[in-house]
Formats: C-alpha cells, structure tokens, sequence
C-alpha cells in the first residue's frame, strides 16, 4: 500500500505541475493559432481546455485518495482488482480492432466524398497498425 500512495504522490505531483504551467500553455497556443481559421483555433482550444479538466478532475481526486485512508484503500483495490484489469485488457483488445475497423471503412467511405479526407483516415489506419505491431513486438519480447 505504500508503494501504491507513493506512486500516486509522484503522478498527483506531475498533475499539479501541469496544472500549474496549463494557463501559459493555453496563452502561448492562443498566440499560435492566433492566425488560423476560427473555427480550428476553437477545436484546440477546446482540446486543450477539456485536458486541462481533465487533469485538474484527477489530481483533485488522488489528493482526495491521498488525505484519506478509506479511499485510498478503496482506489487500490480498484486499481489492482484481477477482474478489472481483465476487462481492461479485453476492452481495449476489442476497442483496438473494431477502432482500426470503423476507421478503414469510413476512409472508404470518405473516398467517395473528398479524397483528403480518405487519405487522411488511411494514413490514421496505417499509424495504428504500426503502433499495434510496435506494441504487439515489445510485450512479445517482454513476457
């Protein structure tokens, strides 16, 4: 248990320095894309924005776990239930192909529309599968 709130004190920490450093972050992206069309300097900052709660939602949370005992408790053994990490796993086995499915037949579909866009979708789909052999490769060598 003490490994665990040690290991929760490290990531509340990294949290909270990003919380910290999020408004000059946010400023110096306002002046990036101070030039671009309104409606993509919106989309990032809005990404940006919802990270920011994101992450200002968790820390809040581990601190909380941290100055309590029965949560801590509680997020430890929800962390490390076998059956949650089983169906982790699954769901994001499942999550991975059927991701890597929908986006190969919307760049099909996006092929009939506006060929950017497909080929856009298609290098997402490539990207992926190189990720899934790069991840599939380390933990072959891992375990």
């Amino acid at each position: 248990m003490k490994e665990f709130k040690e290991k929760l004190q490290r990531k509340t920490n990294v949290m909270a320095i990003l919380c910290c450093f999020a408004p000059i972050m946010l400023m110096a992206l306002k002046l990036i894309t101070k030039r671009s069309a309104d409606f993509s300097a919106g989309i990032v900052q809005g990404f940006f924005i919802g990270f920011i709660l994101c992450l200002v939602y968790s820390a809040a949370r581990n601190f909380a776990a941290l100055n309590d005992d029965e949560k801590l408790k509680a997020m430890y053994v929800a962390e490390n239930d076998e059956r949650n990490i089983a169906i982790e796993k699954e769901t994001g086995k499942t999550f991975s192909r059927l991701g890597g499915i929908c986006l190969a037949f919307a760049a099909v579909a996006a092929s009939f529309f506006n060929i950017t866009v497909s080929l856009t979708l298609g290098c997402a789909v490539l990207f992926l599968s190189a990720v899934w052999v790069a991840v599939r490769v380390y933990y072959n060598k891992k375990m």
